[in-house]
């Protein structure tokens, strides 16, 4: 575990906390000292020594500058619907929804679910966590996957850029070659800081071709606290 905080980040690199921004990225780099006396870091390693079995170390990692969204907002149960449009009714394989709540039997007719949202313990900064439903396979009915995905709530430098962030995760399921997935899509959600009653969120289904079967459209979700 390594932790620096943002002013020994500033003091580090000479330059003031105030001329950082959102998306801004400090490198940080370490070096590995040997009893023998010699070092590596970045500059002076191959894949025999960052990726080997006995010196397994990144040597250089980009940290995003990512305000704080308050880890108590944002979490609880949330009524889920994914919007009714073509390509969210088809969705990648053609004949339902992603997902379904856990009690509900009408799997591939559901429009509507309820999730519960918790702060993701790895990502304490702006990450969720959301469960309490079953990803549905339509390329092969009945087949359920997964049933957690994160999430992250970015903040802008001001309200109209908040973004809702869906990274690209895997649902369980694969055919044998490129497994399903969900992903980020070229839309972005949105949130209110002030307000965690409700929030948008856009993903794709399927981004890598799983099954010989394109990629959805970007598909809607509008967050809803009950």
């Amino acid at each position: 575990t390594f932790t620096l905080t943002g002013p020994e980040a500033a003091s580090a690199v000479g330059v003031p906390l105030s001329e950082w921004d959102t998306f801004d990225v400090v490198q940080l780099r370490w070096v590995l000292h040997l009893t023998n006396g010699k070092s590596f870091t970045s500059d002076n390693t191959g894949s025999n020594v960052s990726g080997g079995a006995f010196y397994n170390s990144p040597f250089q990692s980009g940290a995003p500058i990512a305000p704080l969204v308050d880890p108590e907002t944002f979490v609880g149960t949330y009524e889920v619907t994914q919007q009714a449009t073509s390509a969210s009714i088809s969705g990648a394989f053609g004949n339902g929804y992603l997902f379904d709540d856990d009690d509900d039997e009408d799997a591939v007719e559901d429009q509507t679910f309820t999730v519960e949202i918790t702060t993701d313990p790895d990502n304490t900064l702006f990450g969720r966590v959301m469960t309490g439903f079953t990803y549905q396979a339509q390329i092969v009915p009945g087949l359920d996957g997964a049933t957690s995905f994160s999430f992250e709530l970015i903040r802008g430098p001001s309200t109209p850029d908040n973004r809702v962030n869906f990274p690209e995760q895997n649902t369980g399921i694969t055919c044998g070659g490129p497994g399903i997935q969900l992903g980020p899509s070229s839309n972005d959600g949105s949130f209110d800081t002030s307000d965690d009653s409700g929030f948008t969120m856009y993903l794709i289904e399927n981004p890598n071709t799983g099954c010989g079967v394109p990629p959805s459209a970007p598909l809607e979700f509008t967050f809803v606290k009950q």
